[in-house]
C-alpha cells in the first residue's frame, strides 16, 4: 500500500488542527453564551422585581397598596408578596415551582426543581422597626436560549465551509512551498536519465532550506562531473601510454614466431619484452 505524500499528510494535519481549533472555539462560545444567558435572565429578574418593588407601599394600618404599574407577571417574572411570617399575600406561585426556598434578602440565585431551573430573588420591604413584607421574584430559566440556537445554526453552516477553505488553503500553501523540491527532483531525474553531469538545478530565490538543498545538489554534480572527467582523462592517458609497449611486445613475438632466431637474438628479444613489461608495470603502479 502506497503511503500518502508529505503534502497530503501536512494538509491533513493542518485541517485537523483547524478543526480542533474550531471545535474549541465553538465550545468556548457555547460556554460563554450559557453564562451570558444566565446573567441576562438574572438581570431581567432583578430589573423587573425592582420595578414592582417601587410600586408597593404599606398603609399606616399595615394594608398592602400596589401601584398602577405593578404587574404580578411581566417578562416571564412572577412577583409574589409574602408576610413577615412567610404567608403568601399577593401573587401566584408557578405551578411547577414546588421548592420550599427560604428568603434571602437581595440574593439572586438559581433553584433546581424537578429537573427545571428557576432564578429566585427576594427583597425585604420593612415597615417600622420590627415588621415588613417579603417581595419575591421567580423566573424560569429558558431551556433553549435563543442565542445558543442561533450560534449552533451559524456553526452548522460556517464550520464546514471554514474547514473546506482551511483544507484548500493549506494544500495550496504546502504545494507552493514544495514546488522548488519538485523542480529539484525533476531536474535531478533528468540529469540521471540523460547522464549529463554538466546540467545544474535551478536555485530558488531566497535563503531557505530548498535553496540550500539545490545549491548542495549543484556542488555534488560539480564534484561528480570533475571525477568523471578525471576518470575519462585517466583512461585516455593510460590507453595511450600502454599502447606503445603492447605494440612492441606483440611485434617482437610475431617476429620470433615467423623467423628463426639465434639464441643471442632470442635473449635480446626477451630482454626487450622484459623492458616493455617493466614499463607497463610502472604505468600500472602509477
Amino acid at each position: 500500500m502506497k503511503s500518502p505524500s508529505i503534502q497530503a499528510r501536512l494538509t491533513l494535519w493542518y485541517t485537523l488542527l483547524m478543526a480542533g481549533m474550531g471545535g474549541l472555539l465553538l465550545g468556548f462560545l457555547v460556554l460563554i453564551s450559557g453564562t451570558v444567558s444566565t446573567q441576562t435572565a438574572m438581570d431581567q429578574l432583578e430589573a423587573t422585581l425592582r420595578g414592582n418593588l417601587a410600586q408597593i407601599t404599606l398603609g399606616e394600618d399595615g394594608s398592602l397598596q400596589l401601584g398602577e404599574d405593578f404587574s404580578f407577571y411581566d417578562n416571564g417574572v412572577y412577583t409574589l408578596v409574602y408576610s413577615q411570617g412567610g404567608a403568601l399575600l399577593a401573587g401566584q406561585v408557578p405551578v411547577s415551582f414546588t421548592a420550599v426556598e427560604p428568603f434571602q434578602n437581595g440574593q439572586n440565585r438559581p433553584v433546581d426543581v424537578a429537573g427545571a431551573r428557576y432564578y429566585v430573588m427576594d427583597f425585604w420591604l420593612p415597615q417600622g422597626w420590627e415588621s415588613g413584607l417579603w417581595v419575591r421574584g421567580i423566573l424560569e430559566a429558558p431551556e433553549n436560549p435563543q442565542i445558543l440556537t442561533n450560534l449552533m445554526s451559524i456553526a452548522m453552516v460556517t464550520l464546514p465551509a471554514f474547514l473546506l477553505l482551511a483544507a484548500l488553503g493549506g494544500y495550496g500553501i504546502v504545494r507552493r512551498a514544495f514546488r522548488p523540491l519538485k523542480e529539484i527532483t525533476s531536474t535531478a531525474a533528468a540529469i540521471n536519465e540523460a547522464a549529463d553531469l554538466s546540467a545544474r538545478v535551478a536555485v530558488p530565490p531566497g535563503d531557505h532550506e530548498f535553496s540550500r538543498l539545490a545549491d548542495t545538489f549543484n556542488q555534488m554534480f560539480a564534484r561528480l562531473e570533475g571525477a568523471f572527467e578525471a576518470e575519462q582523462q585517466f583512461t585516455a592517458d593510460a590507453s595511450h601510454e600502454l599502447r606503445t609497449p603492447v605494440a612492441v611486445i606483440k611485434s617482437a613475438c610475431e617476429y620470433a614466431e615467423k623467423y628463426g632466431e639465434t639464441p643471442e637474438e632470442q635473449q635480446e628479444t626477451l630482454a626487450m619484452i622484459h623492458r616493455q613489461a617493466d614499463r607497463m608495470a610502472s604505468l600500472i603502479q602509477q
